[in-house]
């Protein structure tokens, strides 16, 4: 697990955000980047700016190895299901992923099967957010006098379960942007506040922190707290390490496994016992 960013790009990211967020939301289309654009949510739009500035490089489709032994026939290579990669750069795929991965679980395994390209997933985790409530009748806008929860880098293990498969095979790799945001939301819930059940309207980028790069086994190992390395633990133990609510806390888990960090070691009365490899 690595951080490389320079004060350049927290730099190059904040002019990216004020360009980006200036623009009303479902309007930006970042000049001429073409198809998928129109409309997208600005803190995608701004992710994929920084990743490549080039907008020649946004919204490709990649090279398949069906299209060498179509033989030239564009009859068949129209008809070949393709994706289109939020970033294409040579034989290098950026997709930029604000919520769950479950979504692009069927297209990282499209381009594994299709392509030779590696795929680096870029996913935001805001460390710093302010909530900022807008009233649903007058529109005006309040933000919260504190912070909301911070994000923290191993908030993405619990969604890696999707994909951690193609992690492990060296496919696919994950790069966690650390970002100060401000999040929008109706106080259209319920409660005398209109807060609990609330509807967020966007969050929207306004500085990055760190970036960092989780490839290997070693890079997801070092996401766990020291006090899983002293002896085995059970699911709850981990849960409880970890901070993570139980269904969170089982997927994590999972994709740990998956990715050949933890192992089951034996049992203790009915629970699993599991060990860091």
């Amino acid at each position: 697990m690595t951080g490389s960013c320079t004060d350049a790009d927290r730099e190059r990211f904040l002019a990216v955000c004020r360009e980006v967020t200036a623009a009303p939301q479902g309007e930006y289309s970042g000049g001429e980047e073409g198809i998928g654009v129109l409309r997208e949510k600005r803190m995608h739009a701004a992710i994929k700016r920084f990743v490549c500035a080039d907008s020649s490089y946004h919204e490709q489709r990649p090279v398949t190895l069906s299209d060498a032994a179509s033989d030239g026939d564009e009859k068949k290579r129209k008809k070949a299901k393709k994706y289109v990669a939020d970033v294409l750069c040579g034989d290098e795929i950026y997709e930029i992923q604000t919520g769950s991965f479950w979504p692009l679980k069927e297209k990282l395994g499209w381009y594994a099967a299709n392509t030779d390209c590696h795929v680096t997933v870029v996913h935001p985790i805001a460390i710093k957010r302010r909530i900022i409530w807008i009233d649903p009748a007058s529109g005006e806008a309040v933000p919260s006098p504190r912070l909301a929860r911070a994000g923290r880098v191993a908030d993405v293990l619990p969604e890696t379960v999707y994909i951690s498969e193609l992690v492990a095979s060296g496919r696919v790799s994950l790069l966690v942007l650390l970002i100060e945001a401000e999040e929008y939301r109706w106080r259209n819930g319920w409660g005398r506040d209109g807060k609990r059940g609330s509807e967020r309207f966007e969050m929207l980028p306004t500085a990055l922190a760190d970036t960092v790069s989780l490839e290997l086994p070693e890079d997801f190992r070092e996401l766990l707290p020291a006090e899983l390395n002293d002896t085995g633990f059970t699911a709850a133990g981990f849960a409880k390490a970890m901070k993570l609510r139980s269904r969170r806390s089982y997927l994590a888990l999972r994709a740990l496994e998956n990715l050949g960090v933890v192992r089951v070691a034996g049992k203790k009365d009915r629970a699993r016992v599991y060990e860091i490899i």
